[in-house]
């Protein structure tokens, strides 16, 4: 049952808790796949390496995810997800155990686990297009950004403690919480079949939701604009990563560090929804992109400040809720219930398709060029994700995501 108060909205909290506790044990595995690396003895091209398969067949299983959640309950494929999840982790400490520490061990079951989780994130919006009310997407949408950083800012630095303190609990911590996660997530209502397709096959699905996409112009630049900033981003960690372990700090440093932009979205998500509001999608897009940029550009001349470094990406992390809120409500509010699931995971895949190239890059430069010029070249690859919003017209001329909320509701 819907209601227009987001917190009264009980299946709402149900999930936000499931996909919190997901999303921090996801947040751990980001810093402890490629520290598990390094503490086995392989060099930060190998971590890098691992970190971008892992990454990489999570954004193939994304193509058939969307296709996936549009067939099968939504609550039933995030239990599913959370328990292989959970046995992933625990495989992956039992070989630690006992001392089998190939690359190819964390590589292939982390791989796994990044198949499941990928049928979680248009599983989740499906969810919440059946529970909440259109006008509200907006804000839920601003909610689920805050959460995904606040697991972030808590993962981040509890997975650095806890691998310093075990590597054996920081697999199991993770475990526990893939395990929380299928107990919490709620009930979803069953959607009409009126409108669902049938008698295609699932590459005919595929084809649809991609199609759906490519023809909405808006959309297209977002995701073009996302596509290539998340190559930086991708590169920032595993480079920054690296570079604090050769300068010899502890790991619950580093999980600090890897927080900081965290917490900026935390505090960007408070003001994510109003910025919708208020401001333009090219506005909101462009000044993402510009801050997230200089922010690397000013942590290229600081990289062995720690200090500095922190307070840089934080800041580069606040404008971040505002742009993935707005591609998250835009494409609920355009697309019928029924091709959710494609529609969002095909607007998912071009997003992150680039982010195994980046770890990959992001360890690879840093070995062979420095800290420096490897956050300089991310810094310059940031700018250019500008070109796809500054030469749309139409782009710039689609209204704030408040006058398609009320056209929709509408209807």
């Amino acid at each position: 049952m819907q209601t227009n108060n987001l917190w009264s909205n009980r299946p709402f909290r149900l999930l936000l808790g499931s996909t919190l506790a997901n999303d921090f044990a996801q947040s751990m595995a980001f810093i402890i796949v490629p520290m598990a690396i390094l503490a086995n003895g392989h060099s930060p091209t190998t971590a890098g390496a691992v970190a971008g398969t892992v990454a990489a067949i999570g954004i193939i299983s994304q193509i058939f995810s969307g296709v996936i959640a549009d067939r099968f309950s939504p609550s039933t494929l995030i239990r599913v997800a959370s328990v292989t999840q959970m046995l992933c982790w625990l495989a992956i400490a039992a070989a630690q155990a006992f001392q089998i520490k190939h690359p190819l061990v964390i590589c292939i079951l982390g791989s796994i686990a990044a198949a499941f989780a990928s049928v979680s994130v248009p599983s989740e919006h499906s969810i919440i297009q059946r529970i909440v009310p259109k006008q509200l997407y907006a804000k839920a949408n601003s909610v689920t950004q805050g959460r995904e950083a606040a697991a972030n800012l808590l993962g981040a630095p509890a997975a650095g403690l806890i691998f310093g303190l075990s590597h054996l609990a920081s697999y199991i911590t993770q475990a526990f919480f893939h395990f929380t996660a299928s107990i919490l997530v709620p009930h979803s209502p069953s959607k009409g079949d009126a409108t669902r397709e049938t008698g295609i096959s699932i590459l005919g699905e595929l084809k649809s939701g991609f199609s759906f996409v490519f023809k909405n112009s808006e959309l297209r630049t977002l995701i073009a604009a996302a596509s290539i900033i998340n190559l930086p981003m991708a590169m920032l960690p595993i480079a920054m990563i690296s570079n604090y372990q050769s300068l010899g700090y502890s790991p619950l440093l580093i999980g600090v560090y890897a927080s900081s932009m965290g917490v900026g979205i935390v505090f960007g998500a408070t003001f994510a929804d109003r910025a919708l509001e208020k401001l333009s999608p090219a506005t909101i897009t462009l000044t993402s992109i510009a801050t997230l940029a200089l922010s690397i550009l000013a942590t290229s001349f600081a990289s062995n400040i720690f200090a500095l470094t922190c307070l840089f990406y934080f800041l580069g992390g606040l404008p971040l809720p505002a742009i993935n809120s707005l591609m998250a409500s835009y494409t609920m509010l355009i697309t019928p219930d029924h091709m959710l699931g494609k529609v969002v995971a095909a607007s998912g895949v071009p997003g992150m398709a680039l982010m195994p190239l980046g770890s990959y890059l992001g360890g690879k430069l840093y070995q062979e060029y420095g800290i420096q010029n490897t956050l300089l070249v991310a810094a310059l690859i940031a700018c250019s994700a500008a070109a796809p919003v500054i030469f749309s017209k139409k782009f710039h001329r689609m209204p704030k995501i408040n006058h398609h909320a009320t056209s929709a509701s509408n209807c």
